[in-house]
């Protein structure tokens, strides 16, 4: 073996994936060398090869490098594509909206990544170099080895490169290595423990193993008696190797004719019953420049089964016989629809993937190795009707039900329906299902959070995953979209440029600095549809957020403007000074104990007077008793509106009364009531927040603040 070296960077990113761009951009911004190593002529990966899309629900799901992408290509659109339906109606929005840069052609996607790479100093892209290997210094690892692939044209077989005597390879060393792939191969070569295939089911995995689900088909369970998104008989919940179907995401158009260079060949082992499930053009999968890309997963070109089962942990040889596989699947099925579909017309985009004959240069993989890491995501954490601590079906599924439980440790979020594709391409028998495997929670689709220690794989040093995390099959159907990825490659660098700088191990790091950092980057860790990251409110409301102080509406809002009551408010000061409830009375006659906010008023009330300060501002009342003496009744007025400046000087009194330092911060005018935003605002300058920790540390649970109705 041949073998030269590209010299010592800072940070070795590995993979050109969103999550691979966003990483290496993110860490060289903060003054790194970086190498960005891949093994395609383009960057992107699927984001430049046949995805087109981000799949978010909401243009807020998209953040940090990913949105600043985002704007270059709306503004792309705006000046190229002004009139094209996509632009001018922002057809699929707000899912998939042109005119908002979610939605874009793949040579569009691969030449503003490219610039993007290119505007970033001290970030070194290495295209056409095939993984090999890892290099490791003990536990630690060190840096990625790579061959070269050369030619004029692309095969997309050549990224899992055969043994060859005497073929030269590179080593790219680094301080810090981000393995940015799909597969994990990069954590895999480091001695990184994984795993793949379907957990099988269990009390906090209801929905993993083997299933059959109606989600694509379900006229026909009804007409058997069972509804519409139903797990039907045959759901075992056994554990198989078997992963989410992969395939080549082609892009179409209409050439206007029956016959021409656009018509293919008929593919020798083609069979019309195999493709089942026909193809159409839909406003969801039209994209400028009038294409569409193709992505039909039972009987259409998904591959699913046992031979894609081999890919996660396979040799080059056997993962290049997927990979072949795969393409002629894509070939047959595009034979299906300009034949047995009556759609002549429809062949390749010519403008697209000259390297390699119009076919994208990579296979769309939904899911492969998955690290075990310090931290882990299974259904408990992505699913929101799933039991909290201490809930059960006695005590009810009490609180707020609108989001999964809370990840104070997050570093990205996503918002996506939770998309399981299939495993298997053979439908139930009794009741045509969707393939065995595939199911999409589609009503109950809620925001998620995943927490660093996702990305740090256990034993390992120098290194961190960002596609391949540490979570269960189902937590992979709404962690594997691209926008969630490229965050935790944000994140990612970030934490890079950190390590080297503090000379801290990805393990010990200080997860909140990385935080800290993804907020002033405009990072979402708390997901909020209504509250960009221009907004002043923005940072203080992520951290409020991320403590369990403040929460959002069940529609994923935050509501800026939103006045706050002096119950709110008694609650959320309660919970920013994590405070012990300490009720040793019913001391106002308007707050009773059934009253949401009896415990926080009690609280504020009990640690003011220990202290001699008063926090709780409240009226006084003379009555007469029945006996004609005269007496006292105390009223908190929990259900008005609260004045800034009350607001403020309950908070100030609250921080003295505790030993605190305060600066006097005073916010509103007189007669101006309190908005959430300035309430975020406040508390953030007054409240202590919590303290560092290091991934995977165990924090004390939030009951308490459970006890002021949080």
């Amino acid at each position: 073996m041949k073998s030269s070296d590209e010299g010592v960077h800072d940070v070795v990113v590995a993979g050109a994936t969103p999550a691979g761009i966003s990483a290496a951009i993110a860490a060289a911004r903060r003054g790194l060398a970086v190498a960005l190593v891949d093994p395609l002529p383009v960057p992107g990966q699927m984001l430049s090869n046949g995805l087109c899309v981000f799949d978010t629900a909401h243009r807020a799901g998209v953040t940090g490098i990913m949105s600043e992408f985002a704007a270059r290509v709306a503004a792309h659109h705006r000046e190229h594509y002004a009139s094209d339906p996509a632009v001018a109606e922002n057809r699929g929005a707000p899912r998939h909206g042109a005119a908002d840069g979610l939605s874009f052609e793949p040579k569009v996607a691969a030449r503003i990544l490219w610039e993007m790479i290119q505007d970033t100093a001290g970030l070194s892209y290495f295209p056409r170099h095939a993984f090999t290997g890892a290099l490791m210094e003990g536990k630690r690892c060190a840096g990625v080895i790579a061959r070269p692939i050369r030619g004029e044209k692309f095969d997309p077989l050549s990224v899992f490169p055969l043994a060859e005597p005497g073929a030269e390879h590179i080593e790219f060393r680094g301080r810090a290595v981000i393995d940015a792939t799909y597969e994990g191969d990069i954590a895999a070569w480091a001695g990184a423990a994984f795993r793949s295939g379907r957990d099988g089911r269990s009390r906090e995995e209801p929905h993993n193993g083997v299933i059959m689900s109606d989600y694509h088909k379900g006229r026909m369970s009804v007409e058997a008696g069972w509804l519409p998104e139903t797990f039907l008989a045959g759901s075992t919940g056994e554990a198989d190797p078997k992963v989410m179907g992969a395939n080549v995401r082609f892009v179409i158009k209409n050439h206007g004719c029956a016959e021409g260079p656009h018509r293919i060949e008929k593919p020798e082992n083609y069979d019309p019953a195999r493709y089942r499930n026909g193809w159409r053009p839909t406003v969801w999968t039209y994209i400028p420049g009038g294409k569409w890309f193709v992505n039909i997963m039972n009987g259409g070109n998904d591959l699913q089964g046992d031979l894609l089962a081999s890919y996660p942990g396979g040799s080059p040889a056997q993962r290049r016989k997927v990979l072949a596989a795969i393409y002629e699947r894509a070939r047959e099925y595009l034979y299906h629809i300009q034949t047995a579909r009556g759609c002549p017309e429809w062949g390749l985009a010519d403008d697209e993937f000259p390297l390699s004959g119009g076919w994208p240069y990579c296979v769309y993989v939904r899911e492969a190795r998955r690290i075990a890491g310090q931290s882990h995501l299974t259904e408990t954490d992505i699913h929101r009707w799933m039991p909290r601590d201490g809930e059960n079906f006695l005590t009810g599924l009490t609180g707020d039900h609108s989001r999964p439980r809370l990840q104070p440790d997050s570093v990205a979020v996503g918002d996506y329906d939770l998309d399981c594709h299939p495993c298997d391409d053979e439908p139930s028998e009794e009741y045509q299902s969707s393939g065995e495997g595939g199911f999409m929670f589609s009503s109950l689709r809620s925001p998620i959070q995943v927490p660093y220690g996702c990305m740090v794989p256990r034993g390992i040093e120098g290194l961190l995953v960002t596609c391949a995390i540490s979570v269960s099959h189902v937590a992979m159907a709404v962690v594997r979209m691209e926008p969630v990825w490229a965050q935790l490659g944000h994140a990612a660098g970030i934490a890079a440029a950190l390590s080297c700088e503090t000379k801290a191990s990805f393990q010990e790091l200080d997860v909140r600095a990385v935080q800290e950092q993804l907020l002033r980057d405009g990072c979402q860790l708390y997901y909020y549809t209504d509250l960009p990251p221009s907004h002043p409110a923005f940072a203080a409301a992520q951290r409020l957020s991320l403590r369990g102080v403040m929460s959002g509406f069940p529609d994923w809002t935050f509501r800026p403007e939103r006045l706050l009551t002096r119950g709110e408010w008694a609650r959320m000061l309660a919970a920013a000074f994590d405070l012990w409830p300490s009720v040793t009375a019913n001391h106002f006659d308007d707050v009773p104990p059934e009253h949401p906010a009896f415990p926080a008023f009690e609280t504020l009330y009990d640690y003011g007077a220990r202290a001699g300060i008063p926090v709780v501002k409240f009226e006084r009342h003379q009555k007469v008793w029945s006996d004609d003496t005269l007496g006292y009744r105390f009223f908190a007025r929990p259900d008005d509106d609260i004045p800034s400046r009350e607001a403020s000087e309950m908070a100030e009194a609250l921080a003295r009364a505790m030993g605190r330092r305060t600066a006097g911060t005073r916010i509103g005018e007189e007669g101006e009531f309190l908005s959430r935003a300035e309430a975020a605002v406040l508390l953030d300058g007054v409240a202590p927040g919590r303290r560092a920790r290091a991934a995977g540390e165990l924090m004390l649970s939030n009951n308490c603040f459970a006890c002021f109705g949080l």
